[in-house]
Formats: structure tokens, sequence, C-alpha cells
């Protein structure tokens, strides 16, 4: 099995374990999974990403993060919304302003 395909195994609702680090905050480990090939984009079957769910925890490290290494804000959930959307929904305004590029 090749290295990336280890790191983005997923449990039955499409979690890698990126995503759970993304959910959880632990920043420490998504650089660790980023750093092993793990997919930035990987979507849960209800759509999810990682980005999207640093974004609704408002965890700016982790959104930063994930940004830097290539995460698509354009990707929607099943219900049509992206990261920058549950962002905004959530009032973390600091991630929101991170996802559309106009904080660094």
């Amino acid at each position: 099995m090749a290295k990336t395909e280890s790191v983005d195994c997923s449990d039955r609702e499409g979690w890698t374990a990126l995503h759970k680090a993304a959910a959880n905050g632990k920043a420490d480990i998504l650089r660790s999974l980023l750093a092993q090939g793990s997919n930035v984009n990987a979507q849960t079957k209800n759509g999810r990403t990682p980005l999207y769910l640093a974004a609704v925890d408002g965890n700016e490290e982790c959104v930063m993060l994930l940004l830097a290494n290539d995460a698509d804000p354009g990707i929607k959930n099943e219900e049509g919304r992206a990261a920058g959307e549950v962002a905004k929904l959530f009032n973390h305004h600091a991630v929101l302003e991170l996802i559309r590029g106009e904080r660094k």
C-alpha cells in the first residue's frame, strides 16, 4: 500500500485522519499528515473538507495551514455551503478573512 493511501484511509462516513485533526484543532497532526501526502481536499460522505471543518470550529491556525497547503475554499458540502459560508454563519470573522485572502 502506498504511503498516501494509508494516510487517506477513511471511516464509513468518509472521515480521514486529516478531517479529524482539522475538526479537533490539532495543527501539529495536520502538519504531519500533510507532509505525508494526505489529500487536503478530501471530502466526507456529506461533502465536508478539512478546511470546512476547521472553519466551523473557527480555528485560525488550522485554516491557515490548510490554505497554505492548497486547500480549495470553493468546495461545497451536500447542502451547498463552502468553508467561508460556514465561517460567516458561525461568526468566525477572522477565519472568513483568511479564506477570502483578506488576511494572512
